[in-house]
């Protein structure tokens, strides 16, 4: 290759890099929305009430959909017990009807 084909190419990678890191950071910025993550603008060192979206950090985002999936894990596991603590009352009261018809 010429160094002139190299240049033509170097410029269409850095075009296509430059794609991938905005495409990247629109996503990132979506899951913000999603996940309500605002950080507060800060003027001159003061806070202020305005607030925008932060860009948070892939780690950020996936910590954040563990964490979602393990308390939807938690909510079927307290929903399971509730419905087999309900089962058992219905049974208690199923053998004292028993219980009493026997006397």
């Amino acid at each position: 290759m010429t160094k002139e084909e190299l240049t033509i190419k170097n410029g269409e990678l850095a075009e296509k890099l430059k794609m991938a890191e905005d495409r990247d950071e629109t996503i990132r910025k979506e899951f913000a929305i999603a996940f309500n993550w605002f950080e507060e603008k800060r003027d001159f060192g003061y806070s202020s009430s305005e607030k925008e979206f932060k860009t948070p950090t892939w780690c950020e985002i996936f910590t954040k959909i563990g964490k979602l999936l393990s308390q939807k894990d938690l909510y079927d596991l307290e929903r399971n017990v509730s419905e087999i603590e309900f089962n058992i009352g219905d049974i208690r009261n199923t053998i004292e009807l028993l219980e009493n018809k026997l006397k």
